[in-house]
């Protein structure tokens, strides 16, 4: 009788652990379910909050590339996004590219004309193009609009007027960017450069340093020391303005145009100074680089051009032309070969393309895009470019 009981007891145990596993299982795949669910259903705003975040985090660091890729994801999320967009632009503006950075902020600037990110940047495009007119119309729109008048405002005021060799009022901008930010380093370096340009030499040197001093990290206030000393040929002074700006850009993970520029003055200032194996392996650094390539190729374009062999000058200068679109110089040298070989229809479609850019080109490009224009007999055109 107790041998039964044991095994009742025994089949009832074994039935209620079938029945838990059951149960367990079952809650199991409840929540995977739940769980997938979850995954399916993510908020696509903080999906998108979060690479905005990441792009934008990216720029400050000098993760150019990083921050491109995040952009474009987000753009693949929310197409139009205008941080998205705007973070695509300032790596445009950091790398050099300030033309195309130009076209895109402007746009977004007609969206949201109150922008300072926006506004600011824009000018700062505009002022770099060396465009002064334009950059001051922006300033002034801005401010109509009722945009905040900030420090950063009133640089970019006096940079106006450094550009447009206006120095009372360069000075009037600057300083009011330090009374609302004492110590400010871009307002101090445009002291100095207006100082300069005014040859008042002791003063400059005295806004210099306080440049340096205020913000040892500013880039633009060692490279411009570093160009002043080129200038006067304090090779030692250059050397450091150079190495220290250097220092500074190695969290750049792209060859920016920047960089590019402080490296081939370092080595101009320590080939001035006798220090050959400095100088040759930064060379290295700039030849291996994609804007040395580059500019190795442009060379050899130019020498097949100026010895009579059109066919490889075209075939480098169209190579040149795929990697960098807006290079003026590249595409007018294409219409002049396309113009000698009778192709006036291509020879009119380079020079139209580098006058588009919007960049200064020689005058003899203007005349050659009329000639041409005369040869296909589109007279008003012509005449466009014979008005403007």
């Amino acid at each position: 009788m107790q041998k039964g009981f044991l095994m009742a007891q025994s089949h009832l145990f074994s039935r209620v652990g079938k029945m838990a596993l059951t149960i367990a299982l079952t809650l199991l795949i409840l929540i995977c379910a739940a769980n997938l669910t979850g995954c399916q259903q993510e908020d696509p705003k903080a999906s998108i909050d979060h690479h905005l975040y990441l792009a934008e985090s990216y720029v400050k660091q000098g993760q150019l590339k990083a921050a491109i890729l995040e952009a474009r994801t987000i753009l693949s999320l929310a197409p139009g996004n205008p941080r998205a967009i705007f973070v695509i632009a300032k790596t445009m503006l950091i790398s050099g590219d300030a033309r195309s950075a130009e076209k895109k902020i402007a746009e977004l600037v007609k969206t949201d004309p109150t922008n300072p990110d926006y506004a600011f940047s824009l000018v700062d495009a505009l002022l770099k193009l060396k465009q002064q007119h334009s950059a001051s119309f922006e300033l002034t729109r801005y401010e109509k609009a009722g945009g905040q008048l900030t420090d950063q405002y009133y640089t970019l005021i006096g940079r106006s007027h450094l550009l447009a060799k206006d120095f009372e009022k360069a000075k009037q901008g600057f300083q009011r960017s330090l009374e609302i930010l004492p110590n400010n380093p871009d307002a101090l370096l445009g002291l100095a450069q207006t100082a300069h340009q005014e040859n008042q030499l002791d003063e400059r040197d005295s806004f210099l340093q306080k440049a340096i001093d205020s913000s040892p990290e500013h880039i633009e206030t060692w490279l411009w020391k570093a160009m002043t000393a080129m200038s006067s040929e304090n090779y030692p002074d250059a050397e450091e303005g150079f190495s220290n700006a250097l220092l500074e850009m190695q969290r750049f993970d792209t060859m920016t145009a920047t960089k590019y520029l402080t490296l081939n003055g370092l080595v101009q200032a320590l080939i001035a100074q006798g220090k050959t194996d400095d100088a040759l392996r930064y060379s290295e650094t700039l030849s291996n680089s994609a804007q040395g390539k580059l500019q190795s190729s442009f060379k050899d374009a130019v020498s097949a051009f100026q010895t009579g062999d059109f066919s490889i000058a075209e075939k480098v200068f169209q190579e040149i032309l795929e990697q960098a679109p807006a290079h003026g110089v590249t595409g007018t040298a294409l219409g002049i070969i396309s113009y000698s070989q009778g192709d006036f229809a291509e020879a009119e479609s380079y020079l139209t393309q580098v006058l588009a850019g919007g960049d200064k080109v020689p005058d003899q490009a203007y005349k050659l895009l009329a000639v041409t224009r005369l040869k296909l007999d589109l007279a008003e055109e012509c005449l466009d470019i014979i008005s403007n």
